[in-house]
This record gives structure tokens, C-alpha cells and sequence, in this order.
């Protein structure tokens, strides 16, 4: 049986055991998307969306330090989800499973078809939004979940993402895995509303470039984009002595975007 590009990915989600130990750039991205969110301001008893979840770096930040009414965390994997709500209930910060008897807090759920009815004050995703099929359906999506004057934030990779490693496929002749990332421009363009984007570079530390394709599958990103063939080892060898000869950081751009829905009159 062939599996779906989108049962490939929750699958590799869910078998990323080590996902927190190897997830330093998602998780330096979700904490700083939380402090935009919090810079802007809550208002008290907030109700959130956080789609693609993972497992719960940015809800676990803005537990702690924000006063959240209803948290709704939502995901592709529920294996991802399940850390998730394991992490919130571990966790020092203000907001509980639970806290609303009867409330929806966690769902399985894809952020391209949100079964969720609108009316959040926030809805957020970090590094999630790339894994789905069309990004800008995805966005608009999300954008009919938050209510008049709520925000919407996002986190995904930026076009500069592992540029090196994508360089040097380019330079051999040879196809890359990786899926495109959006340039700021890009992102722009498909935000329902204009929005804040703030770039900003989380560099892996690699021994070397043959320890991406290790990164990415500890960190659930396995799935290669649609029709690739994997390269035979000795091409991939070319690859990773290439990429490591380039001055240039193996790095997650992460390009965080912001957009407030206008008032209704």
C-alpha cells in the first residue's frame, strides 16, 4: 500500500523519538514567535490556536508567561500531540489540560482543513506551515479561524535554508530533496493581510554537511519533496564535501510573520 505525502510525514513525525533533543533551531524559533505574540500583547483569558504544535515548545513559553483563556493545541501526528499535552501538564506555567471542562484542547488536526470554529484571538504555527501542500490555502485558512482585531503569527524556513547543502546540489547538476522555502517577498505575498516579517538565522552545528540528512530525520523531516529520487551514496558523499567547503553557516532562516485582522465596523 502507497502511503500519501501527508501520511509519510505524520508517520516520520511520529517515529521522531528524539525530536527535543535535536529540534534546538524549532525550538529557539518558537520561543522567539512567543515573545512577538506577547510583545503585542494578550488580552487577559486570550483564547489560541496553535497549529502543528510539535511537541510544545511554543505553547510551554507562552504558558508561562501569559494568562490564556482556552489553548487549543493541534497537529498532524498525535503522537507529536500527545508529547505536547504530556509537556503542559509537566510544566510550572498557568495553563492546564483541562482548565476548561468541555473545551476542545487538543486535536488532531490539518492546518489546511481546520475543523475549528473562528473566533480565536490569536492563532499561531511554528515551523509547521512548510509540510503543507499549498501554502497559501493554508495561511487563508488559518486566517478565517481569528477574530476581527486577533493575530495571526507564523513561523516557517526561509529561502536561505541550508543554502549550502542546496548549492552544492545545484553546483553537481544533481536534484535536492529539499522542499522550496519561501523567500520574505514570497511570504509576503501569500499573508492574507500585510504582515511583520522578521528574519532571523539559527545555524546547526553540524561535524559535518552528511549529518543534515541525520538532522532532518531526527527531527521528523524526512519526507523529500514530491517525486524525488534519493542519490546514490557517492553523489550524496559529493554533495556533503561541497556544501562543507562553502563559507557560508548550514542554517535554518526562520522568517516570522505577523498580520492583526481588522476591526469590523
Amino acid at each position: 500500500m502507497t502511503l500519501s505525502r501527508q501520511a509519510r510525514i505524520r508517520r516520520a513525525f511520529s517515529r521522531a523519538e528524539s525530536y527535543d533533543l535535536h529540534a534546538r533551531p524549532q525550538e529557539a524559533a518558537a520561543h522567539r514567535l512567543a515573545g512577538l505574540i506577547l510583545q503585542r500583547g494578550l488580552p487577559h483569558g486570550a483564547s489560541v490556536l496553535d497549529a502543528g504544535c510539535g511537541t510544545g515548545f511554543l505553547a510551554q513559553r507562552l504558558a508561562a508567561q501569559a494568562s490564556v483563556g482556552r489553548y487549543v493545541l493541534a497537529d498532524l501526528s498525535p503522537v507529536m500531540l500527545g508529547r505536547a499535552v504530556r509537556r503542559l501538564d509537566a510544566s510550572p506555567g498557568r495553563l492546564r489540560i483541562g482548565l476548561r471542562p468541555g473545551a476542545p484542547l487538543a486535536v488532531a488536526m490539518d492546518i489546511q482543513a481546520p475543523a475549528l470554529r473562528p473566533g480565536f484571538h490569536v492563532v499561531v504555527s511554528s515551523m509547521a506551515l512548510h509540510w503543507t501542500e499549498n501554502l497559501g490555502q493554508a495561511l487563508a485558512a488559518l486566517w478565517s479561524l481569528v477574530r476581527p482585531g486577533g493575530l495571526l503569527a507564523v513561523c516557517l524556513p526561509g529561502a536561505g535554508t541550508f543554502g549550502p547543502w542546496r548549492a552544492a546540489h545545484q553546483a553537481l547538476g544533481l536534484p535536492c530533496g529539499l522542499q522550496d522555502f519561501p523567500s520574505q517577498e514570497d511570504l509576503a505575498a501569500l499573508f492574507p493581510a500585510p504582515p511583520e516579517i522578521i528574519e532571523e538565522v539559527h545555524p546547526l552545528a553540524l561535524a559535518s554537511a552528511l549529518d543534515l540528512p541525520r538532522h532532518l530525520r531526527a527531527v521528523g523531516g524526512r519526507v523529500p519533496r514530491p517525486g524525488h529520487t534519493p542519490l546514490a551514496p557517492g553523489a550524496l558523499r559529493a554533495v556533503a564535501a561541497l556544501a562543507d567547503a562553502s563559507p557560508a553557516p548550514m542554517a535554518y532562516h526562520a522568517l516570522h510573520a505577523l498580520a492583526f485582522r481588522p476591526l469590523t465596523h
